[in-house]
Protein backbone atom coordinates (compact mmCIF):
# COMPACT_ATOMS: atom_id res chain seq x y z
CA UNK A 1 0.00 0.00 0.00
CA UNK A 2 1.53 3.91 -1.27
CA UNK A 3 1.21 6.09 1.46
CA UNK A 4 -0.69 9.26 0.88
CA UNK A 5 1.76 12.38 -0.04
CA UNK A 6 1.36 15.22 2.46
CA UNK A 7 1.10 18.50 1.83
CA UNK A 8 2.50 20.91 4.60
CA UNK A 9 2.37 24.80 5.57
CA UNK A 10 4.96 25.70 7.09
CA UNK A 11 5.70 29.49 8.81
CA UNK A 12 9.03 30.75 8.39
CA UNK A 13 10.56 33.94 8.69
CA UNK A 14 10.68 36.38 5.69
CA UNK A 15 14.63 36.48 6.22
CA UNK A 16 15.21 32.63 6.25
CA UNK A 17 12.83 32.98 3.10
CA UNK A 18 14.27 34.78 0.88
CA UNK A 19 17.63 32.66 1.50
CA UNK A 20 15.40 29.17 0.81
CA UNK A 21 13.83 31.09 -2.45
CA UNK A 22 17.14 32.28 -3.64
CA UNK A 23 18.46 28.83 -2.93
CA UNK A 24 21.53 29.98 -0.52
CA UNK A 25 19.25 28.04 2.27
CA UNK A 26 18.01 24.27 1.54
CA UNK A 27 17.74 23.12 4.74
CA UNK A 28 14.91 24.15 7.17
CA UNK A 29 15.58 24.01 10.91
CA UNK A 30 12.86 22.24 13.16
CA UNK A 31 13.30 21.31 17.13
CA UNK A 32 9.78 19.67 16.64
CA UNK A 33 9.82 17.86 12.91
CA UNK A 34 6.52 17.09 11.06
CA UNK A 35 5.87 13.36 9.94
CA UNK A 36 7.30 14.00 6.50
CA UNK A 37 8.71 11.98 3.67
CA UNK A 38 10.36 12.10 0.45
CA UNK A 39 8.56 13.94 -2.26
CA UNK A 40 6.26 15.44 0.14
CA UNK A 41 5.16 19.50 -0.90
CA UNK A 42 5.58 21.87 1.40
CA UNK A 43 3.96 25.14 0.95
CA UNK A 44 5.97 28.17 3.02
CA UNK A 45 3.96 31.02 4.93
CA UNK A 46 5.98 33.92 5.39
CA UNK A 47 5.36 35.14 8.82
CA UNK A 48 4.63 38.71 9.78
CA UNK A 49 5.38 41.10 8.51
CA UNK A 50 4.34 39.56 5.19
CA UNK A 51 1.92 37.62 6.09
CA UNK A 52 1.47 35.28 2.75
CA UNK A 53 2.43 31.82 1.35
CA UNK A 54 5.69 32.52 -1.14
CA UNK A 55 7.07 29.87 -2.41
CA UNK A 56 6.81 25.66 -2.00
CA UNK A 57 9.45 23.11 -2.35
CA UNK A 58 9.52 19.33 -2.26
CA UNK A 59 11.11 16.92 0.59
CA UNK A 60 14.64 15.88 -0.46
CA UNK A 61 14.88 13.79 2.99
CA UNK A 62 14.93 14.50 6.57
CA UNK A 63 17.57 14.64 8.86
CA UNK A 64 17.72 14.50 12.75
CA UNK A 65 20.34 13.90 15.20
CA UNK A 66 21.93 15.57 18.05
CA UNK A 67 22.66 19.35 17.24
CA UNK A 68 26.30 18.86 16.62
CA UNK A 69 25.81 16.21 14.09
CA UNK A 70 23.14 18.21 12.26
CA UNK A 71 25.55 21.25 12.26
CA UNK A 72 28.75 18.90 11.14
CA UNK A 73 26.26 17.32 8.07
CA UNK A 74 24.22 20.26 7.06
CA UNK A 75 25.49 23.52 8.31
CA UNK A 76 26.91 24.99 5.76
CA UNK A 77 23.05 24.86 3.73
CA UNK A 78 21.15 25.74 6.97
CA UNK A 79 21.45 29.16 6.11
CA UNK A 80 22.36 30.69 9.55
CA UNK A 81 25.36 31.18 11.59
CA UNK A 82 27.21 28.87 13.83
CA UNK A 83 25.73 30.93 16.85
CA UNK A 84 22.65 31.18 15.55
CA UNK A 85 22.16 27.13 15.11
CA UNK A 86 23.80 26.96 18.47
CA UNK A 87 20.86 29.61 20.04
CA UNK A 88 18.25 28.08 18.35
CA UNK A 89 18.91 24.38 19.67
CA UNK A 90 19.91 25.53 23.01
CA UNK A 91 18.54 22.92 25.35
CA UNK A 92 17.56 20.57 22.96
CA UNK A 93 18.84 16.79 23.03
CA UNK A 94 17.67 16.66 19.22
CA UNK A 95 17.56 18.57 16.10
CA UNK A 96 16.21 18.54 12.76
CA UNK A 97 16.38 19.55 9.24
CA UNK A 98 13.96 19.35 6.06
CA UNK A 99 16.54 19.26 3.31
CA UNK A 100 14.10 21.16 0.82
CA UNK A 101 14.33 20.80 -3.29
CA UNK A 102 13.01 22.78 -6.00
CA UNK A 103 12.22 25.60 -4.04
CA UNK A 104 9.71 27.94 -6.05
CA UNK A 105 8.46 31.52 -5.51
CA UNK A 106 4.62 31.73 -6.14
CA UNK A 107 4.19 33.76 -9.16
CA UNK A 108 2.07 35.93 -6.67
CA UNK A 109 1.91 35.81 -2.89
CA UNK A 110 -1.32 34.60 -1.34
CA UNK A 111 -2.32 36.73 1.09
CA UNK A 112 -3.84 35.75 4.53
CA UNK A 113 -6.89 37.65 3.13
CA UNK A 114 -6.98 35.47 0.21
CA UNK A 115 -6.63 32.36 2.55
CA UNK A 116 -9.85 33.95 4.68
CA UNK A 117 -11.34 34.75 1.76
CA UNK A 118 -11.25 30.64 0.52
CA UNK A 119 -11.68 29.05 4.21
CA UNK A 120 -13.26 31.34 7.08
CA UNK A 121 -11.75 31.31 9.58
CA UNK A 122 -8.29 30.43 8.30
CA UNK A 123 -5.19 30.62 11.30
CA UNK A 124 -1.74 30.56 9.59
CA UNK A 125 0.14 27.95 11.58
CA UNK A 126 2.79 29.05 14.43
CA UNK A 127 4.99 26.47 13.31
CA UNK A 128 3.62 24.22 10.75
CA UNK A 129 -0.18 22.55 10.24
CA UNK A 130 -0.62 19.60 7.67
CA UNK A 131 -3.02 20.82 5.16
CA UNK A 132 -5.17 17.99 5.26
CA UNK A 133 -5.92 18.21 9.03
CA UNK A 134 -6.51 22.09 8.97
CA UNK A 135 -10.02 23.70 8.69
CA UNK A 136 -12.52 22.30 6.69
CA UNK A 137 -11.61 23.20 2.27
CA UNK A 138 -8.44 24.40 3.42
CA UNK A 139 -6.20 21.34 1.25
CA UNK A 140 -8.34 21.76 -1.79
CA UNK A 141 -8.32 26.17 -1.95
CA UNK A 142 -4.66 25.81 -1.14
CA UNK A 143 -4.00 23.49 -3.49
CA UNK A 144 -5.83 25.27 -5.87
CA UNK A 145 -4.14 28.56 -5.17
CA UNK A 146 -1.15 27.07 -5.08
CA UNK A 147 -1.58 24.99 -8.46
CA UNK A 148 -0.11 21.58 -6.60
CA UNK A 149 -1.90 18.30 -6.84
CA UNK A 150 -2.30 16.66 -3.03
CA UNK A 151 -2.74 12.89 -3.68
Amino acid sequence: MTRKRFALLLSVRPCYLEKILNGSKSVELRRVIPQLSKGDTVAFYASRPVGAVVGTARVRCVVSGSPSRLWRELGGWTGVSRREFRNYFAGSPCAHGIQLADATATEKPITLDQLRQEVPGFRPPQNYMYVGDSPQGTRRALGRLLSFRLE
